[in-house]
């Protein structure tokens, strides 16, 4: 079966071109991109250069975060402000993807997994893995661009805890694994189970940066929103609604959740 890649339709394996828009059809068997390559062999080495400037910018974000720290709040354990300084470099790159636009996250994505970056070339030497244009690379985008929900939801249900009830266990000589587990994981469960159904929601509309790592295949690649932007430019109105109104339920039933599982945090709040 071939496709085009303009309209994402598919069309007659005989077809040399698309008839809605005349664009040259695209045989997956026969003709794959070269940009990307099927096997090992096909990758070019490694750069070393776009490796170093990559883990030269990680490195020194991290230090410049870390000697700040030292610089305004001295102390008389300076490595204390290490962690701290790459903690707060965790906070901004985890939390980063929610105010950044999808295609700019989906860019990023591609600078780093593409096929002929450096750990593009990486995997795909040594595992065989092509990291982008498939459908798990969906996955991987949905989970970057949704995970800042999830972090802010469940971080917010952790700092609402009330520390009383583990100055309490301690106490009665419980350990701190055993406190995180059977005391903050309970009184915090409502809260991670919301940021999780509000991190599904967000991943399931997802459409900027899947669009620019995973592309747009029929039945391997496409998305509920890709499929509905696509049948909408093949003015298929009536599959795009289909599909619009799949959304729309999953979505009422996203929100629902999040209501009940709010209201039963408030209802665990007050007892």
């Amino acid at each position: 079966m071939s496709y085009c890649v303009n309209c994402g339709v598919g069309l007659d394996p005989s077809a040399k071109t698309c008839p809605l828009c005349g664009t040259p059809a695209w045989h997956p068997e026969l003709d794959a991109p070269p940009y990307f390559p099927a096997n090992s062999a096909a990758v070019q080495p490694a750069s070393r250069r776009e490796a170093a400037i990559l883990l030269t910018a990680m490195l020194v974000s991290v230090s410049l975060c870390c000697g700040l720290l030292n610089l305004f709040l001295p102390t008389d354990r300076p490595w204390s402000l290490y962690v701290i300084g790459a903690a707060v470099m965790l906070w901004v790159w985890f939390t980063l993807p929610m105010v950044l636009p999808p295609t700019v996250v989906g860019y990023f994505l591609l600078l780093l997994f593409g096929a002929k970056r450096p750990l593009g070339i990486f995997f795909m030497e040594h595992f065989g893995v092509k990291l982008v244009m498939n459908w798990y690379s969906a996955i991987f985008a949905s989970i970057v661009v949704a995970f800042p929900l999830m972090y802010r939801t469940a971080r917010g249900a952790f700092e609402s805890f009330d520390e009383t009830l583990a100055w309490s266990a301690q106490t009665l000589g419980q350990s701190n694994a055993w406190i995180f587990w059977r005391v903050r994981m309970p009184c915090c469960r409502q809260g991670i189970l919301a940021g999780t159904v509000l991190a599904f929601a967000r991943a399931l509309g997802e459409y900027g940066a899947t669009s620019m790592i995973a592309g747009y295949t029929p039945g391997k690649t496409a998305t509920i929103a890709t499929t509905v932007y696509q049948l909408w430019r093949t003015n298929d109105e009536a599959g795009a609604m289909r599909w619009v109104l799949v959304d729309i339920v999953i979505s009422a039933v996203v929100l629902l959740a999040v209501n009940l599982l709010e209201k039963k945090q408030k209802a665990g709040g007050r007892a």
